[in-house]
């Protein structure tokens, strides 16, 4: 079956009755994985230019699907935008999405000067990552209290990555140790480090199961989305060589 039809009541019309069927089971995590890919690199007077891929499957791809779907081309422009100035980039040059009416998928396309903050301090510089998912999902939880459970109805992953381009001279210092923490619900997040060649990678994956958060939890659950930003935004520092 098409994936635009997954998930959804028909009615069966048989030669001699019709009935009301659902197609196919919940998704599984890997069809709800949402993405961000940044390539930084660091240009003149400290300004550090990113080409951030934004890539969201499952549900929250039907999201926006269904918000931008009477919408004219250029204001989905307006709105991929909007989305990628948020937290990914603090200006944007260029923004371009795929044909996600047609496609399962919606890929967000934008280049422009990095919110992650690149700083010279004497003979080092610090890298310091700012995400965009983690990001935008913890911000659904802003209130100090809550009245009722929240529904995680299918289980989803939120996956990020940065790859900087070392600039001359510099190398990756004593990396950050790699993480993995779990949470309320059987949440979990992990950070890793890695450098090839000239390029230091940094991937980080928020896991959320299929869950009810009791209110009782609530707190726990924010706290643990807190933390995983501070993970994930962790500064790195790059010596001269």
């Amino acid at each position: 079956l098409p994936w635009y039809l997954q998930d959804i009541n028909v009615f069966i019309v048989e030669s001699d009755k019709g009935s009301h069927k659902k197609i196919t089971a919940r998704h599984a995590v890997e069809k709800n994985i949402c993405s961000e890919m940044h390539h930084v690199t660091l240009g003149t007077a400290m300004r550090a230019k990113d080409a951030v891929v934004l890539s969201y499957k499952g549900s929250a791809a039907m999201k926006y699907r269904s918000a931008w779907y009477g919408m004219e081309p250029t204001d989905v422009r307006d709105q991929a935008r909007l989305l990628a100035s948020e937290n990914s980039l603090a200006s944007v040059d260029t923004t371009m999405t795929n044909k996600f009416l047609e496609e399962q998928e919606i890929r967000i396309h934008a280049v422009g000067e990095a919110s992650s903050r690149l700083d010279r301090i004497e003979s080092f510089i610090t890298f310091q990552p700012k995400n965009h998912l983690l990001r935008e999902f913890h911000k659904r939880f802003s209130s100090t209290s809550r009245l009722n459970p929240i529904f995680l109805d299918e289980p989803f992953k939120l996956r990020m990555e940065w790859n900087l381009t070392i600039p001359n001279g510099y190398k990756a210092a004593d990396l950050p140790a790699a993480r993995r923490f779990s949470g309320v619900g059987r949440a979990t997040c992990s950070v890793t480090y890695a450098v090839a060649k000239d390029t230091l990678k940094i991937v980080a994956e928020d896991t959320f199961p299929e869950t009810i958060i009791d209110v009782p939890q609530y707190q726990e659950f924010v706290t643990f989305l807190s933390a995983s930003i501070e993970a994930v935004e962790k500064e790195v520092v790059l010596t001269k060589k």
